[in-house]
Parts: structure tokens; sequence; C-alpha cells
């Protein structure tokens, strides 16, 4: 018995196709480029802080919620010292009078001690989350300058740059909780003890904000123009400019700081004027209240011991949004995004690719020899 083939259907002069020539053959994939970031949104330095540190700016949130109950223990506890005064009356009296100035004195202690510990302790996580971010902000610099003569010039961007956009890591979630919580504190104990006085102590806040945020908003701005004429006087200083350009540039160093120092000065005598009003304007009115008995004297000494806390709230506030602009300008200027994908040229169609000629059948057919 033998085997022939025999093909019925491949045309003359063409071969038969290789069955193992006409598999398709599977396409590698392609690697797919990423393109460049886009032009960076606003609040990049913010996302980038809440992004590396979050453990620690979680720790630091809750740490700064859990010390509201203590200030408010702390605020009110001059009362209820006050208020003990009034019960020593006879011989018995004097002696319990003892027994419970010397427990509220024993238990402000205690409250202070907490008090004092619990912001401790916030303030090594907030430097710490600081540091950490200093650090990562270091490694993208030098990550990004090489090797070289690039380096060279990184002493003024390690030193100074960075430690302000990295301590904005340390202000960015304890600040505004802190601060805004120590206000919401004061309203909320005097409030319980009369509306009159967080009336008072409300308009007090809003003419802090007014008079003191455009103020030092313009001080942030003039310094840190000051900044920008200081480098360039040094780059000229370096590359030997002419001297009439350095003179220049002195001058207008002199008028700036000379504006600089204007409105630092009318910002101290405005904080000076509200610290030493504040009190003045909350005595008066609680002793009118406590004159027609509405309020107690503990709650208007109290009131006055806290009101202390209202104008370096403010302030603190005010500096903290300076900052946070003055960091997130600094970070922009020494990390900048990278330009988005350019549009460019349609892509010409492909070519269609040419039919494939038909693949050849094989046939066999068994053949039988003659006489088998």
């Amino acid at each position: 018995m033998g085997w022939t083939s025999s093909d019925s259907r491949t045309p003359r002069g063409q071969r038969p196709a290789d069955p193992r020539r006409s598999r398709r053959r599977i396409a590698a994939p392609r690697r797919v480029r990423r393109a460049p970031a886009g032009p960076a949104a606003p609040g990049g330095l913010e996302r980038e802080i809440l992004r590396a540190g979050a453990f620690g700016q979680l720790a630091i949130c809750a740490l700064a919620l859990g010390i509201m109950p203590i200030a408010y223990a702390a605020v009110s506890l001059p009362k209820h010292l006050i208020d003990l005064l009034r019960m020593g009356d006879g011989p018995a009296g004097a002696c319990m009078l003892q027994t419970r100035l010397l427990q509220g004195v024993a238990l402000g202690l205690a409250v202070l001690a907490l008090h004092g510990a619990a912001k401790y302790l916030l303030n090594i996580l907030r430097i710490r989350a600081a540091e950490r971010m200093r650090r990562r902000l270091r490694l993208r610099v030098l990550r990004g300058a090489g090797s070289g003569g690039a380096r060279r010039q990184l002493g003024p961007v390690l030193t100074q740059e960075l430690e302000i956009i990295g301590g904005l890591a340390s202000e960015l979630v304890a600040t505004p909780l802190l601060q805004i919580g120590t206000l919401a504190v004061v309203l909320l104990f005097l409030g319980r003890e009369h509306v009159a006085l967080a009336a008072i102590s409300g308009l007090i806040v809003a003419a802090n904000i007014v008079a003191l945020r455009p103020l030092q908003q313009r001080a942030s701005e003039i310094a840190r123009e000051r900044i920008g004429l200081v480098r360039q006087l040094n780059g000229q200083l370096i590359d030997l400019a002419p001297i009439a350009g350095v003179l220049r540039d002195c001058a207008a160093l002199e008028r700036l700081r000379l504006r600089h120092g204007r409105i630092k000065f009318l910002l101290k005598l405005l904080a000076n004027l509200m610290v030493g009003a504040t009190p003045l304007i909350l005595i008066g009115a609680g002793g009118l209240l406590a004159a027609m008995g509405e309020l107690s004297l503990g709650a208007l000494v109290a009131a006055v011991l806290a009101q202390r806390e209202i104008g370096p709230a403010v302030r603190a506030l005010i500096a903290f949004e300076n900052t946070r602009i003055d960091a997130r300008a600094r970070y922009a200027k020494l990390f900048p995004a990278a330009p988005g994908p350019q549009p460019g040229p349609a892509r010409p169609p492909r070519p269609a690719r040419p039919a494939r000629p038909r693949r050849a059948v094989l046939r066999l057919r068994l053949r039988r020899p003659a006489g088998g």
C-alpha cells in the first residue's frame, strides 16, 4: 500500500502553501507611552502633602480635635474656682470651701498639665511631618539636578526654599484646626454664659480679620518682592554687572524695606490696640450684665481671661494663609509642571493589506496497488 497526494484546487505554477507559514503571527503587545503631566492644578502642594504623609496628617487631626475638650475645661476652670468663694458661710462652710478650693486647684493643674502634654505631642507630630516633607523634596530636587555643576547652585534651594515649602506640612492641618477650634471654644463658652458676650466676641474677631488681613497680605507681598530683589542683586554681584544697575537695585531694595517697615509697625499698632481694647469692652459689657444679675462674677472673670485667646488665634490664621500662599508660589517655581501633549498632524490612514491567497487543501487519496 502506498500513499499518494493530489491537489485538486492548487492553480498551476503556484506552490502549495505551507501550513506552518500560513499561521497568523501573534503580535507582541506595544508599550503604551504615558503622556507627560499637564499643567498643575491649584492646590498641588496641599495634595502632595496629604498624599505623602496621610497617616501623619490623620494623627495630627485626631490629636488636635482631642485637645478641644481639654481647652474648654481650661477656659471654664476660673469660673468654677471663683464661684466656690461664695460658699464659705460659717466655720463649716469655710472648711468645706478650703477643701473644694484645694480640689479645684488640683483639678485645674491636672487639666493644664494634660493640655500642655497634648500640645507637646502635637508639636512633635508636626515637626516629623515637616521633616519628612523636606526630605522628600530634597531627594526630588537632587534627582532632578543630576550630577556635575548643576548641584553647586542648590545650596539656597535646599536651605531656604524647602524650609518654607516643607514647613507647610506642619501647619496645613494643625493650624486651622487648633486656631478655629480655639475660637469656637471661646465663643461657645461665652455663649453659654450670655449671648451678648458671644456676640461682642464675634464682632471683635470680625474686626481683627478686617483690619489685619489686608495689611498682613501686603506685608507678605513686599517681603517676597524684597527676597527676589536680593537674589537679583546677588546675581549681579557674582556676574560683575555694571555698577549703575547694582546701585538701582540697592535703591529699590531700600524703598521696599521702608515700605515693609511702615506696614509692619502699623500691623503692630493695630494688634496692640485690639489686645488692649478687647478686655475693656468685655469688662464693661460683662460688668453691666453682672450688675443686672444676669451674669456671675466667676463667668465675668473667665470671659475676660478667655478673650486673650481671640487675638493670637486670628493672627495665627492670617499668618497661616500668607505662609500657604508663599509656599505654593515657591513650590510652583521650583517644580514647574511639564507641558501637556501638543496636538500634532493627523496620521495618514494605513494602507489596506493585500488579500491572502487561499490556502491549498491537500487531499490524500488511498490507492490500492493492482493484484494486492
